[in-house]
């Protein structure tokens, strides 16, 4: 089985490197024409002792078919990566969407014809820092994390995710990936906007003078949940959001590191969707309760991202 990866990021490389581990032949996918037919090493702080692994690159715009593709965009990319290989598809290709947010995956859905399209949501945190000596970026796994893949009809997985299931990194087949991709967002977005914003690490929240606000915009997420007939995800939010602010104290989260680097951010497929998008699709006409931290949150973002464009 051969595997192409779009969207060579922090995570793109990680998975391109866990897929090549399991033994799956691995191609990514670039958009510069310079790259193609060229082999790509993707060092990880990791490789001192063992050495960095080469990957085989292909441009986006060549002919090879696709059989099996793994996108790892960020949200507001992937329907326009997507779009820009579906005519390499074969008819019965498999598309998995690892991304964060929601919001995007309906529109994938429409670019496709007789291929199956899965969700994927995952915990593993990695990210890349410039390393001056080698002139070359490095990429940092900080936590092997829980990996999740689903159909949003499907209930059983296809032959291929059992090498999956056994493998020394966390990963799972599930039959409520929506569900789950939710979890993820509301999680997300009380923890990413603020430290974004305040460039701050996750833990910051927990403690003056953050942690007053990150508990009311936890309260208003779930105001807004419990209004969409999500009581149940409501219900574990604080709890959860506390636990993960906890146990990921010292990471950067990805729209963070987004925002100091100058690059758009995910805002809108986490906190545009929750607030905008989400009332819309479950709300049933109901009014939704105010929510001034999270739309102040968004307001801000929205502001600074349309300074830099």
């Amino acid at each position: 089985m051969h595997w192409h990866v779009l969207g060579v990021g922090a995570m793109g490389g990680l998975f391109a490197r866990r897929l090549q581990a399991m033994g799956f032949g691995v191609t990514l996918l670039s958009r510069h024409e310079a790259q193609r037919n060229t082999r790509l090493t993707l060092p990880f702080s990791s490789d001192i002792d063992s050495g960095s692994v080469e990957f085989e690159v292909s441009w986006v715009h060549d002919h090879t078919a696709i059989e099996h593709l793994l996108v790892c965009t960020k949200a507001f990319a992937t329907v326009e990566a997507v779009a820009s290989i579906t005519n390499r598809l074969t008819a019965d290709a498999c598309v998995v969407l690892l991304g964060n947010g929601m919001g995007y995956h309906e529109h994938v859905a429409q670019l496709l014809t007789t291929q199956t399209l899965l969700a994927g949501t995952t915990t593993a945190a990695c990210s890349r820092t410039y390393d001056s000596k080698s002139d070359a970026t490095l990429w940092h796994l900080a936590s092997e994390g829980e990996t999740v893949i689903g159909h949003f009809q499907m209930t059983a997985p296809p032959a291929w995710f059992d090498t999956f299931g056994h493998q020394p990194w966390t990963c799972r087949w599930s039959t409520e990936v929506s569900d789950l991709l939710l979890a993820k967002l509301v999680i997300n977005a009380v923890i990413n906007p603020p430290t974004a914003l305040y460039d701050i690490s996750n833990g910051a929240l927990l403690n003056a003078p953050y942690h007053a606000e990150f508990n009311a915009a936890i309260g208003e997420v779930m105001q807004v949940l419990e209004a969409c007939g999500e009581a149940a995800l409501a219900q574990q939010l604080s709890a959860r959001a506390h636990q993960v602010a906890t146990q990921t104290a010292s990471n950067t989260s990805s729209m963070r590191a987004d925002r100091q680097r100058g690059c758009q951010t995910e805002v809108e497929a986490i906190l545009g969707y929750l607030l905008e998008q989400l009332p819309q699709q479950r709300g049933n006409g109901k009014p939704m309760p105010a929510t001034p931290v999270l739309s102040k949150w968004l307001y801000n973002l929205r502001t600074l991202e349309q300074a830099v464009q």
